[in-house]
């Protein structure tokens, strides 16, 4: 065992802690085996906020003693990183682990303020190859208000191709949008859902406004936010939109030259004769769109909103009158004392959304579709076969391709593993091939 004159480890703190902290690649997952003085033991970089240490060996009967610490990880230089924490007892430990030379740099200061300094070499003895996903709240802009999302990711290894999802009319994060976020990062994509603008923890007004203009610039917003992170590679930006975030995803794929794929995931495409369905029949959906322009133009003139429900269990005035609708999104309104992880959904959206959602036309926006596109349906998703038919023949692009699920339920495309799994490998897929990996 050689120790380091103290000057020289103080040297190297010094300059490792000016040194701009950076990604932890090639870090996690390891486990290293070396040995200071008497004591020989294994360090498994568990995360980049915790590792476990284990003695192998150790003397006064502490082998096999074992904890897990708080710790902080930065990478000082290619190759290099620093791994420091407080134990229980008060000691604090640096560690300095070279990856490029199997050398590590020990600074141990004990609870009496004594300080002991080793380098010694390292072993790595085992390294976890399985996806390591982690869930991350981040924070983003856009048109200056503060969106609130989940970005997923399994590693941080190289940059990666990253996708933005957007989930159903009025939905939040915590709904479908994460059950394809978290699949998706465990294929090698960095992929964020968020909170749009007006729901869950993201800023905006007036609530719960369901504005698709809004949301094609959150959509870009994400995507500003994605390429501007050292872990993503620029020029690999997909997205999904599933149910009514289909609609919003087609017209942003148009407008936004840096998306190179989309997926388009058991569509409720905005086509007038499917909403008329959805509705019930043409006098409920002039209904609605009256009510919505006269409510616009009180909130035009005197800021005030109006709102209806989203769901309800009788009765059309609703936004999505069909009761299975109801039936899937009513235990969503539960969420004290045990249900908080549920997010921010509520049973409201304002009456002037639909003067948006009603007066959309998916099959003008189809027709001009030039990126590569994949379209998922099932046979008793919203609209049937027959709307998301027209979506895929109207699609301006050749290289698309549709894929039809029999007897398959809308909903089973938001809560059933085995669709949504059948769903995400059919989207990673599609995805992989423009991204060439």
């Amino acid at each position: 065992m050689k120790k380091i004159i103290l000057t020289t480890v103080i040297v190297l703190l010094s300059i490792f802690n000016n040194a701009k902290a950076q990604t932890n690649l090639n870090f996690i997952g390891k486990t290293f085996n070396y040995q200071i003085d008497n004591f020989h033991l294994n360090l498994e970089i568990l995360s980049d906020k915790q590792a476990k240490w284990t003695y192998i060996s150790a003397p006064n009967n502490e082998t096999g003693k074992t904890a897990v610490e708080n710790c902080k990880i930065e990478e000082i230089s290619n190759g290099i990183y620093k791994i420091y924490w407080t134990e229980k007892d008060g000691s604090n430990v640096v560690d300095i682990f070279n990856l490029n030379t199997n050398e590590v740099f020990v600074a141990f200061t004990s609870p009496n303020n004594k300080l002991y300094n080793y380098k010694t070499s390292f072993k790595i003895i085992s390294e976890k190859s399985e996806n390591m996903l982690t869930i991350e709240k981040v924070n983003f802009k856009s048109n200056n208000q503060n969106v609130v999302g989940l970005l997923c990711k399994n590693d941080n290894k190289k940059k990666k191709p990253a996708v933005v999802i957007l989930g159903p009319i009025c939905s939040v994060k915590e709904q479908s949008p994460i059950q394809y976020a978290t699949r998706l990062s465990e294929k090698g994509f960095v992929a964020l859902c968020f909170d749009a603008r007006g729901y869950g923890e993201s800023e905006g007004q007036p609530r719960q406004f369901e504005s698709l203009n809004n949301k094609e610039e959150d959509v870009k917003a994400a995507i500003d936010f994605l390429i501007s992170r050292n872990d993503v590679d620029a020029d690999k930006i997909f997205v999904i939109g599933i149910c009514n975030g289909t609609n919003e995803i087609m017209q942003v794929s148009i407008d936004d030259k840096r998306i190179k794929r989309i997926a388009l995931v058991s569509g409720n495409y905005l086509i007038k004769e499917n909403m008329v369905h959805l509705l019930g029949n043409e006098k409920i959906w002039d209904a609605h769109l009256q009510r919505a322009k006269l409510a616009k133009e009180k909130f035009e003139k005197t800021g005030e909103t109006d709102y209806i429900k989203i769901i309800d269990s009788t009765g059309n005035e609703q936004l999505l009158p069909p009761l299975p609708i109801y039936e899937w999104y009513h235990p969503w309104e539960n969420k004290v004392p045990y249900f908080t992880y549920r997010g921010g959904w509520q049973n409201k959206v304002t009456a002037m959304s639909e003067w948006e959602t009603l007066n959309f036309d998916a099959l003008y926006v189809a027709k001009k579709i030039s990126k590569p596109t994949l379209l998922i349906h099932g046979e008793m998703s919203d609209g049937g076969y027959e709307y998301a038919k027209q979506i895929f023949n109207s699609i301006l692009t050749k290289n698309k391709k549709s894929i039809w699920m029999d007897k398959t339920v809308h909903f089973q495309f938001y809560d059933d593993p085995r669709v949504i799994g059948q769903s995400v490998n059919e989207i990673s897929k599609w995805f992989k091939q423009g991204a060439l990996l």
